[in-house]
């Protein structure tokens, strides 16, 4: 259950971080299961484009459990794809994302619809993630531009 918040005017950092530290504790999915872009949001309310600083506390929280997902995959079931989709203009819209072989008939792996693979990723982003270790792709739409992020694998 969430705690009662403050209006988003005067929602300070500080409790900002408690918020994303009361989603990031929510207990993990069932990893053992099957997923169809099962996805987790942490700024519901999208209060990370209240300032540069709920920005960066929103990001410090996608990556860490976008790692930590990772990490709990990687013991649990060997065809698993974990990976995020950042908007760079809309917070709230950042999730986690798990995807695996599925009854539904969603395509695995996964394939976005990336405008451009990067090889560098853009200011905001750069201290956040590494390009050895990642793939990072944009698309924009009407104007607004989003990333997906994941492990790096092979593109043609």
């Amino acid at each position: 259950m969430r705690t009662p918040r403050t209006p988003r005017s005067r929602l300070s950092a500080w409790a900002f971080r408690d918020v994303l530290i009361q989603e990031m504790s929510k207990k993990s999915p069932d990893f053992s299961s099957w997923f169809d872009l099962w996805h987790r949001h942490l700024d519901w309310e999208g209060d990370g484009d209240l300032t540069r600083q709920h920005r960066n506390l929103a990001l410090w929280a996608l990556f860490k459990t976008l790692h930590r997902f990772e990490q709990e995959t990687r013991s649990v079931r060997e065809r698993c794809q974990v990976f995020a989709c950042i908007h760079e203009q809309e917070p709230g819209s950042d999730a986690i994302y798990v995807h695996t072989p599925n009854p539904n008939g969603t395509p695995f792996p996964y394939e976005p619809q990336v405008d451009t693979w990067l090889a560098r990723a853009p200011s905001w982003l750069a201290g956040r993630i590494s390009l050895e270790r990642y793939d990072l792709g944009m698309s924009e739409h009407e104007g607004k531009k989003s990333y997906f992020v994941q492990r790096k694998r092979s593109h043609d």
